[in-house]
């Protein structure tokens, strides 16, 4: 039978999708239509587009290694540690990490570290804390994508990894890391010190290697949880063609829809497409409800399913915009209602406290004459300084005028009595009234003392009159002078320092008595300031001006209240209702094209379950019916059933049916976007017989391009089941674990 494919439908461009979407509102109008054309745009919000190419991913080979903590055999209150090493090529379309009968062996734990690699998320609880934080020390993980070998590696040190993406130009093979990594584990169990040399671990030295001989490039590289989730994603989202998903989500604790944000959804969501960990699950795919329809589009291309998405979260953030607009316009409301009267009643009453104040000059002129009355007080504090300053100065000029006035008349009597003397003639010794005879005088001819016979010469020229004392450096000339010459000088310099302080007094008397007069000038002046700002009645100026402002602030309240009567004619809200109507349109448009599109396969995909799930032994099932939404009610005799009703084992069926189902219609429509992965833990759990389990693993195995890999303790019944094609790892003989 030729698989069918069909021609991949017109993208409208965003003129035909915006008129579409007005024709839908009525609209026809080439105003209207920029209008609806111009908030798609801004919503990001386009027409249904093609899917992107299929691609394929497989997983290739698994190593770790590490020290596990275990129960000694030989005593179960003990515990012992022991190294290990795991390494597996996938070769096969179906691969089970199987055992017979047996619990507690690793399987799962197989499939965890698989699934850390893949997603770059622990899967919890698949991944058990103490197998990730005391057990590993290092993984790699090879996939080929498409044509292109990815290498993830990393070394886990207390749960943290740390490692690097590579993408390798060849196929890599992980088998002599199993013997390398389990020395690398023996030699750290055996260390005995943390002296010893740290252990080499092999993968490590495996990467390097492919680096350095250019068989492989670095893509990624991350050293916490977080950064590898983001390194996964930002590898797989890239290389897959897929774009993260919106959803409008309430926030935790929300008290309505509304308080609630857009949140973005990449790799962690859309990888649960290839993932069945937990079987319970009420999510007919993945792990989270809201993300149903997205994930039907990864196995079915939907055309219009993202824009059916978009438009919803567009309209739901409507919804609260304008639910936002009308609270905050009824609040204001009432808050109007409330004060509105409240705030005219006192206005009135600052009206009338205006009236009543009479005729108060403007508290603008009473400031004015303030500031004028501090003027004049200070300048009448610098006049005062000024006339305190010049009558001191005159006080120190007379004080030195009167000095010097006393040292010129002591001066001048010196001189007269000087020359009293000089001119007596005794006529004896004054000491021993010896009689001074004629020959002595005759000596004070030739310039001797009559008396002590001693040189005498007398002086009667003026000193310089710049001449005031002699300088200490210069006692020897002056010891040359008679006391007639020093006399004359000195009295020359008194003179002349007693006509200089007679000048500086009379300029000071001047200056001091202009200073006293513009004191005086200044204070008259102040005082005509002080009467003014008296006659103002200060206290009345002030409370008009605060009056005044108080009827501003509550006029402007008052108008601020009266313009929330037209809130909910504002232009913000109807823009919003507008945008709201466009986003309902577009999301009923998007969705009846959507449904159109997929309502065949989902009939198809409908019939696919039904089948299967009364295969897979799903009681008293009489149908199953798929819907676009992803729900998928349950018809079980005459009842009927939600799915997230259902036990536990008859929604691992439905599920593995659904899934089966989703993978043949991509493949028959040509759109299926799913890479070909599906990871199940576990297949056989959730009392599913033997029966059940060989008819899942052989519809499994039929599908085209899927790659499954498992866990079970079923491993006789699967590798029955699957035959050629199936791989069923067990324990090594003689050993009851995987590792």
């Amino acid at each position: 039978m030729t698989k069918r494919v069909p021609a991949r439908p017109t993208v409208l461009s965003d003129r035909d999708w915006a008129e579409a979407v007005a024709t839908a509102l009525e609209l026809t109008h080439e105003s209207d239509i920029i209008r609806v054309e111009k908030i798609l745009k801004e919503a990001g919000l386009s027409a249904g587009r093609p899917p992107a190419s299929q691609h394929r991913l497989q997983v290739k080979g698994l190593y770790f290694a590490g020290i596990k903590s275990i129960r000694s055999p030989g005593d179960e209150t003990d515990v012992v540690t022991v190294p290990f090493s795991f390494q597996h090529s996938f070769a096969s379309q179906f691969t089970a990490f199987a055992t017979d009968g047996l619990n507690d062996c690793g399987k799962s734990t197989i499939l965890g570290i698989l699934l850390w690699g893949l997603r770059g998320v622990v899967p919890l609880p698949t991944l058990q804390a103490d197998v990730r934080e005391d057990w590993l020390r290092e993984v790699i993980l090879t996939l080929e994508l498409d044509n292109a070998t990815l290498v993830v590696q990393w070394l886990v040190d207390g749960g943290r990894p740390n490692g690097a993406i590579y993408l390798a130009t060849d196929d890599v093979d992980l088998s002599p890391l199993k013997d390398a990594g389990l020395a690398a584990a023996t030699a750290e169990w055996e260390a005995t010190s943390e002296a010893d040399v740290p252990t080499v671990w092999p993968g490590l030295d495996f990467v390097n290697d492919l680096h350095s001989t250019g068989l492989a490039t670095v893509v990624a590289s991350f050293e916490t949880q977080k950064m590898f989730e983001s390194a996964v994603a930002g590898v797989m989202m890239s290389r897959l063609d897929l774009e993260p998903v919106l959803v409008w989500q309430k926030r935790a604790g929300a008290a309505d829809k509304h308080d609630a944000s857009v949140s973005e959804h990449g790799w962690r969501t859309l990888s649960t497409a290839m993932v069945i960990t937990d079987p319970t699950s009420g999510s007919v795919i993945g792990e989270e409800v809201f993300a149903v329809q997205h994930l039907m589009g990864v196995f079915l291309g939907s055309t219009w399913a993202p824009s059916r998405v978009t438009a919803r979260w567009q309209l739901s953030r409507a919804d609260r915009d304008i639910a936002a607009i009308r609270r905050r316009a009824a609040d204001d409301q009432n808050v109007r209602q409330h004060t509105l009267g409240k705030l005219e009643t006192e206005l009135g009453a600052r009206y009338s406290e205006l009236e009543a104040l009479g005729d108060v000059p403007d508290y603008s002129d009473v400031l004015a004459a303030i500031e004028t009355a501090s003027r004049d007080a200070i300048d009448v504090a610098w006049a005062q300084r000024s006339s305190l300053d010049a009558a001191a100065e005159y006080s120190q000029v007379e004080r030195d005028h009167s000095e010097v006035s006393r040292d010129l008349h002591a001066l001048v009597e010196a001189r007269a009595t000087r020359r009293f003397w000089h001119s007596l003639r005794p006529s004896c010794c004054p000491r021993c009234d010896r009689e001074i005879d004629q020959e002595q005088w005759q000596r004070e001819q030739e310039g001797h003392c009559s008396l002590c016979d001693a040189e005498f010469v007398e002086l009667n020229e003026p000193m310089p009159a710049d001449h005031v004392s002699i300088p200490e450096h210069q006692n020897n000339e002056r010891d040359n002078l008679t006391d007639g010459e020093e006399t004359e000088d000195e009295l020359a310099a008194v003179e002349s320092q007693f006509a200089e302080l007679t000048r500086q007094k009379h300029e000071a008397s001047i200056r001091a008595s202009e200073a006293k007069a513009a004191l005086e000038r200044a204070r008259d002046t102040a005082r005509a300031s002080a009467l003014a700002l008296e006659q103002h009645d200060r206290a009345s100026a002030a409370r008009r001006r605060q009056i005044e402002d108080q009827v501003s602030v509550l006029r402007g309240r008052i108008a601020e209240r009266e313009a929330i009567e037209a809130a909910l004619d504002n232009p913000l809200l109807e823009e919003q209702i507008f945008a709201r109507q466009v986003f309902k349109a577009a999301g009923e448009y998007a969705e009846k094209e959507r449904d159109k599109e997929h309502r065949q396969t989902l009939e198809r995909v409908s019939g696919v379950i039904t089948d299967l799930g009364q295969k897979f032994g799903v009681r008293n099932l009489m149908s199953a019916k798929l819907g676009a939404n992803g729900h998928l009610p349950v018809m079980k005799g005459v009842s009927s059933h939600k799915f997230s009703d259902l036990p536990g084992g008859e929604r691992l069926r439905l599920r593995i049916a659904l899934i089966v189902g989703l993978l043949q219609s991509g493949t028959q429509t040509g759109t299926g976007r799913h890479p070909g992965l599906l990871i199940v833990d576990d297949l056989t759990s959730q009392e599913i017989n033997h029966d059940n389990a060989a008819a899942m693993v052989e519809e499994l195995v039929k599908v085209q391009n899927l790659q499954v890999i498992t866990a079970s303790t079923y491993a006789p019944t699967l590798k029955n089941a699957a035959g050629k094609l199936g791989d069923v790892v067990t324990p090594l003989p003689g050993h009851d674990v995987m590792f």
